[in-house]
């Protein structure tokens, strides 16, 4: 029942959202028919734009429905641990991630000193809880010495990793220099060979120092072929953003740097843990 009431909730809020779009009688059942032809949630017909699309343009996306069952194929959920707890994650990756980490639930006092070491100049560092998804719960931690630093995580929660903060490409710096503008790249990895499925890179905005689009960051999406952006942003709202809203950089038509080499690591790294083939 609960679930039952969540869906129309989801319904409802993307009709509202889609308002002007469809008569509000065809809105609703088109949504569910979505849900039945090609298993997409309420949340995937609205960020999907399935109100614009045609039914052999709406088989080419991946659902919510189609999403589990290549989890169910490709994702042994013994091996998972290594992408879910970003302590075990960032040790099996340390040859891609690097950067110095410390892991709050288990360290001594010369790890801090080693971690210190390497994050004193510059001042901040990312505390993410171990477990979570979608940005809940990271934080940004400024400091001025060591003692500050260790007073701070002194009364955070422990199941948490400590991150050195990332220097940030200069030219994406350019687009908005408060956050680490994240890109994210779907792979799958079979038969030992890795597909790129789909990107997206998110900026952060309105001064936040996470960019996440979960917290109603800005999105684009990039050709995965040539790195070049070619859409307009879109926050979590659903407001469409043709140059970033602090900034004014125009996104559309910019290329990403660095792609070939960002799609070259995406490929290594998809064979550390092969178990697991479907990331992102």
């Amino acid at each position: 029942m609960n679930r039952l009431k969540m869906i129309l909730n989801q319904i409802v809020s993307v009709m509202r959202k889609s308002k002007g779009n469809k008569n509000s009688f065809i809105l609703f059942f088109d949504i569910i028919l979505c849900a039945l032809l090609y298993g997409a949630s309420p949340n995937n017909y609205y960020y999907y734009g399935f109100v614009h699309l045609n039914h052999k343009q709406r088989k080419t996306y991946v659902t919510n429905r189609l999403s589990c069952k290549i989890i169910k194929k490709f994702n042994d959920q013994s091996y998972i641990d290594n992408f879910e707890r970003k302590e075990i994650f960032n040790q099996k990756f340390s040859k891609y991630i690097a950067r110095a980490f410390l892991f709050l639930g288990n360290y001594t006092d010369k790890d801090f000193d080693e971690f210190y070491e390497s994050v004193k100049d510059d001042k901040q560092v990312i505390y993410k809880p171990s477990s979570t998804a979608q940005g809940q719960g990271i934080e940004v931690l400024h400091f001025d010495n060591k003692q500050q630093l260790s007073e701070k995580i002194k009364n955070l929660h422990s199941d948490a990793v400590l991150e050195q903060w990332i220097k940030q490409n200069e030219q994406i710096k350019e687009i908005y220099d408060k956050s680490v503008n994240c890109i994210r790249i779907i792979s799958l990895f079979n038969d030992n060979k890795t597909y790129i499925l789909a990107a997206n890179i998110t900026f952060g905005k309105n001064g936040s120092e996470i960019a996440n689009a979960s917290l109603d960051n800005v999105v684009c999406i990039p050709d995965i072929n040539t790195g070049i952006i070619k859409s307009d942003a879109r926050d979590l709202s659903g407001r469409e953003h043709k140059a970033h809203p602090d900034t004014g950089f125009v996104f559309k038509g910019y290329k990403i740097p660095y792609w070939d080499d960002i799609i070259s690591m995406v490929q290594q790294a998809s064979r550390v843990v092969p178990n697991v083939g479907y990331i992102g």
